[in-house]
């Protein structure tokens, strides 16, 4: 029978992690911790695992975009090679991850980016996600560019089983290549 204080006391967990969150700016030490939430009747473990989740929260980057049907290319049946997001620990929580991790993903080229002037973000429910690998974007950057303000519609793939990775499917190089430009014929 589950304890009829229980869901007040995870409660008071929440209350109590947000409230030194704030109050400490995401920095605390663990033996105060304790000792707030032992004088407040409430599970350390609980407040500590609250705790994490705070700091997790305002570590990500959340960067949102939508992008409209005639701004997209949809390049889905295009051959593709299934790749792993990289940085997801930037951009989403790990609790988010099954929320991002969707069957459609679009691909956004970052030629101002202050690391990887050939950058490829990967977006997802209009959130970004990460990246692609350096390798992969370069192949895939300079067909980008020649689209301007043009978003790639590609094939994704959610976490599975016990992995937190969420997946990308990249056109190859010259399938994606010949797909523009009969895209670019049509439009003509």
């Amino acid at each position: 029978m589950q304890d009829p204080a229980a869901p007040e006391q995870a409660n008071n967990a929440v209350l109590l992690a947000r409230a030194l969150h704030v109050e400490l700016g995401g920095r605390v030490d663990v033996d105060e911790m304790y000792s707030r939430a032992e004088s407040a009747g409430v599970d350390p473990q609980e407040v500590d695992e609250e705790f994490y989740k705070l700091r997790e929260q305002a570590a990500v980057k959340v960067v949102r975009r939508r992008f409209p049907a005639d701004k997209v290319l949809d390049v889905k049946a295009v051959d593709a090679i299934r790749q792993r997001v990289r940085g997801l620990s930037y951009w989403v929580t790990s609790d988010e991850r099954s929320k991002y991790g969707a069957d459609e993903m679009f691909l956004v080229p970052e030629p101002g980016n202050e690391f990887d002037s050939q950058a490829v973000a990967v977006f997802s429910r209009g959130r970004k996600i990460g990246y692609l690998t350096s390798a992969r974007a370069a192949m895939v950057f300079p067909l980008l560019v020649e689209l301007p303000g043009i978003a790639l519609r590609v094939r994704g793939e959610g976490r599975s089983g016990s992995s937190s990775a969420l997946w990308v499917y990249v056109p190859e190089t010259e399938p994606l290549r010949r797909h523009i430009r009969a895209v670019m014929k049509q439009s003509l």
